[in-house]
């Protein structure tokens, strides 16, 4: 396959076209490192007043885990390759801890304090 030529194209998920493969790669930056990729949605935990509780979608799409050389620094990034476009992002900041309450969902505490979570495609093809 073609794409296999490509640097870095053993950490890009299974699940994407070839088309979707070289959209995400064109999406990274030049000082952007891919270390892995899986097809995933990113949600937010939500606690409105009067609401129960749950969860709602931010954005479906490729989750990386990306390493930024310019700034030195991790992100998760979730990317829409249809539209071309970074959805959302999320800083690995030091101590950065996450909870796995099954193999296929993992939560942590975001930036604006809310519980974010990441859930997988395929238990199969995990790579986040």
């Amino acid at each position: 396959m073609a794409f296999a030529l490509l640097h870095g194209a053993q950490v890009i998920s299974d699940l994407l076209t070839i088309r979707e493969k070289l959209v995400l790669t064109n999406l990274l930056q030049p000082h952007c490192k891919l270390i892995k990729s899986t097809v995933a949605q990113v949600l937010e935990a939500r606690s409105t007043e009067g609401a129960s509780p749950g969860w709602t979608c931010l954005g479906c799409g490729v989750v990386c885990l990306i390493q930024d050389e310019s700034i030195h620094s991790h992100f998760l990034r979730l990317y829409c390759v249809k539209t071309a476009k970074l959805l959302w992002e999320q800083e690995l900041y030091v101590p950065f801890q996450y909870t796995a309450p099954c193999a296929f969902f993992h939560t942590f505490p975001a930036d604006v304090s809310h519980l974010q979570g990441v859930s997988e495609a395929s238990v199969k093809h995990q790579s986040v």
